[in-house]
């Protein structure tokens, strides 16, 4: 019997708040997620612990009095309280980071341990749009994306900026236009884009690549220092990004820049090299005019394998090449991807409305299943979720309703739309809300055992979360945030 045939669809009950009843009353219902002291589960798991370890020591004493230690999961401990001001920004690490006016038109950046609530230090930055905080080694990189038009004024210049940031001390490092594309797994090196408008001509949507001229450039992270560069691309020039197959692996690894039917160049993030690529299509790509809807293809590195997701104005497939040079083995009609990786022997994806996967050496799909944000969980399973759209925008950190997958067959394990996830994090345990008539259940939820343990009840539609692969942290309320170490 398989592992996805020895378990049944689950349905896990959070309970439901009365609306009278405390922020930290236990929830009701027989499926708590943390039950009180005296509960028939938790009474049958104490007698199991004991049975094993009664079994064990036996056992141990049969062998020569060798012992056999038995984990028991801990409890996740109580919350640090953490007295800050601003809009929560990251979690990454032991610390959690917020967003607050500042002086001037611009804000102010500061960051607080989670291990002891205490502020570390606080930054003044620039002004900006849509700010963003990503980690790179022992530095933070600080981005800001446009909100609204790019002036006549600023023809020479990204608007779009970063800033380096040393997370120890909350020292600026450096400051460049564009926004990160990729960050060495050591965090020494980061991959960034800009844009330059033709000299003096309004832009008033933004970047566009049919107008503008593309550069790529790799900074050293620690000093912003030039390590190489790619561009200017030539307007009407398809950059396509290239991805991994690595699961462990969000960012892009590179960029191919098409140049006809028959292929184009390949710039590697990690080397700086660039080289030819051939991806020979069956018919030319149509031409990319301002205007129009923009043709995508995206480029997947899968070791022997290469995959390109394409959508030619509706036109939408998913091929696989293989050999030296490339050639097309196989082609799915009507699939494209927004990811993919390798699960077991197969490469599982997924794009806007559903996750699927295929096996790479023919192309067959295996299973497909609702969600458009699919992410591994623990081993032989994963998460699923709707993706949200944000202005327009697909927002892929953002999902809706919670599923757990069994790899192999894609077949539910648990489905949840009144569940969402906090954060995308990689790992089997994941923070999740749930929604009820008395507030927002803040809870974890593990793959490996479909059960969940409940850390909070926040009020409703005022829930504001995030989450690292250690800490979960939300706004309790003014000049509050509450912050649970769930990871142990």
């Amino acid at each position: 019997m398989s592992a996805a045939e020895q378990h049944e669809p689950v349905s896990i009950d959070l309970g439901v708040l009365p609306p009278s009843a405390a922020p930290d009353a236990p929830l009701p219902g027989p499926d708590l997620p943390r039950p009180p002291l005296w509960n028939p589960s938790r009474r049958r798991a104490v007698i199991v612990t004991a049975l094993v370890t009664a079994v064990s020591a036996l056992a141990g004493s049969a062998a020569g009095g060798a012992r056999q230690a038995v984990s028991v999961p801990a409890p996740i401990p109580p919350p640090v309280t953490v007295a800050a001001t601003g809009d929560l920004l990251a979690v990454a690490g032991d610390s959690v980071y917020t967003i607050s006016a500042g002086g001037g038109d611009g804000g102010r950046l500061t960051a607080y341990s989670l291990r002891t609530g205490r502020r570390r230090w606080s930054v003044d930055h620039a002004s900006g749009g849509q700010l963003n905080l990503l980690v790179a080694g022992s530095n933070l990189l600080l981005t800001s994306q446009p909100s609204g038009p790019v002036p006549a004024n600023r023809d020479d210049q990204d608007p779009s900026w970063t800033a380096a940031i040393d997370a120890r001390t909350g020292a600026v490092r450096w400051r460049h236009t564009g926004y990160p594309l990729w960050v060495a797994p050591r965090g020494d090196r980061v991959a960034m884009r800009t844009f330059a408008p033709p000299t003096g001509a309004d832009n008033p949507g933004g970047p566009d690549d049919t107008t503008d001229r593309t550069v790529i450039t790799v900074l050293a992270v620690a000093t912003g220092a030039l390590a190489a560069g790619y561009g200017p691309v030539a307007p009407g020039r398809r950059m396509s990004p290239v991805q991994s197959s690595d699961p462990g692996q969000r960012w892009l690894t590179g960029v191919f820049v098409r140049e006809d039917a028959s292929g184009g160049q390949l710039f590697d993030f990690a080397s700086t090299s660039t080289r030819r690529l051939d991806l020979p299509l069956a018919t030319p790509p149509p031409p990319m005019t301002a205007g129009a809807a923009t043709p995508y293809e995206a480029v997947l590195d899968a070791g022997d394998l290469t995959l390109t997701m394409t959508d030619w104005g509706g036109r939408a497939a998913l091929a696989g090449y293989s050999g030296e040079p490339p050639r097309p083995r196989w082609s799915v009609p009507d699939l494209t991807a927004y990811g993919a990786w390798r699960c077991g022997t197969a490469l599982c994806g997924s794009d806007v409305e559903t996750s699927f996967a295929v096996d790479p050496r023919t192309g067959q799909v295996r299973w497909q299943s609702p969600g458009g944000l699919l992410w591994r969980a623990s081993a032989g399973r994963l998460y699923s979720s709707v993706l949200v759209a944000n202005s327009g925008f697909v927002d892929r950190s953002r999902g809706t309703g919670i599923g757990v997958l069994d790899e192999a067959t894609g077949r539910p394990l648990l489905r949840r739309d009144d569940w969402r996830p906090v954060s995308v994090v990689d790992g089997a345990q994941m923070p999740i809300l749930s929604y009820t008539r008395g507030g927002e259940i803040l809870a974890v939820l593990d793959a490996r055992s479909l059960a969940t343990e409940r850390l909070a009840v926040l009020p409703l539609n005022q829930a504001d979360c995030m989450a690292s692969d250690a800490y979960v942290a939300c706004r309790t309320g003014e000049g509050a945030i509450r912050a649970w170490r769930y990871s142990r």
